[in-house]
């Protein structure tokens, strides 16, 4: 990764300064910006030269920034691009509550959703890979229990990919057709078929029990807790969903089959 920006706002206020401290090791830039629009399109602007960048906010801020993540959406991206969206369901941590899952959707931007901080850091790793396989800017949703979460991890390697920042004409995505939107549809098509088999969706307890719960983040901690106390975690199962837009459809009806 190569650039990083945010609007400071709870739950994810932490996210930049973090990176920031770490920029020099790393030769990343990393800014605060005037706001969640100006962020979005700095992160934008590096993705275009073929840099990877990551761009914060907290639910807010994708309101404020909605006008050009839509043009965004639709145009697409070259180098992987993450954007990180703090949710604060109850409002823990800020004034109001907001499931960004619903804009995204609106938007066609694929979702991630971490249950743990381990998740969040490997998902992000992936959101890069997948954002430069569909050549679309990948949303991961994290909320306040694990923004505001600390625990152990394995970080793995750190791969330092040299890249260098180029832009010409040929590279030019806006195009006055129809074709930018039935491209945009064909990449989640693309996105839905790769969530099938995607590692961060997992069925755990019984296989074939007659009860099935659906969770997605910290959510799906709190099943596996609730069931262990009451007594029922031999005859129900927990399907967790890592990739929650576009649904992984083929997976859901596999599992509801049998429940």
């Amino acid at each position: 990764m190569a650039f990083a920006a945010s609007y400071p706002g709870s739950p994810t206020s932490e996210v930049l300064g973090t990176l920031a401290a770490l920029s020099g090791q790393f030769d990343l830039y990393a800014e605060w910006s005037v706001n969640e629009t100006v962020a979005m399109e700095g992160a934008a602007a590096a993705s275009f030269t073929g840099l990877r960048s990551l761009v914060i906010m907290k639910a807010d801020g994708l309101n404020v920034a909605m006008d050009f993540a839509d043009s965004l959406a639709i145009t697409g991206c070259r180098g992987g691009m993450v954007i990180v969206v703090g949710d604060d369901p109850s409002a823990h941590s800020s004034i109001r509550e907001e499931d960004t899952r619903n804009l995204c959707k609106v938007l066609h931007l694929p979702v991630l959703e971490p249950a743990s901080v381990q998740e969040a850091k490997d998902m992000t790793r992936e959101a890069f890979a997948l954002s430069e396989a569909l050549k679309l800017p990948v949303v991961v949703r994290c909320v306040t229990r694990i923004c505001h979460a600390s625990g152990d991890m394995e970080l793995g390697a750190v791969n330092r990919a040299l890249r260098e920042s180029a832009f010409g004409r040929e590279d030019r995505m806006i195009t006055f057709t129809i074709q930018p939107h039935v491209l945009q549809e064909q990449k989640m098509s693309r996105a839905a078929e790769m969530f099938n088999s995607s590692e961060f969706n997992l069925h755990s307890g019984p296989g074939g029990a007659s009860r099935l719960i659906i969770a997605s983040g910290p959510s799906f901690m709190y099943a596996l807790e609730a069931l262990e106390m009451l007594g029922l975690s031999h005859s129900v199962g927990v399907l967790k969903l890592g990739t929650t837009w576009p649904l992984p459809e083929q997976l859901l009806l596999e599992h509801l089959k049998t429940a």
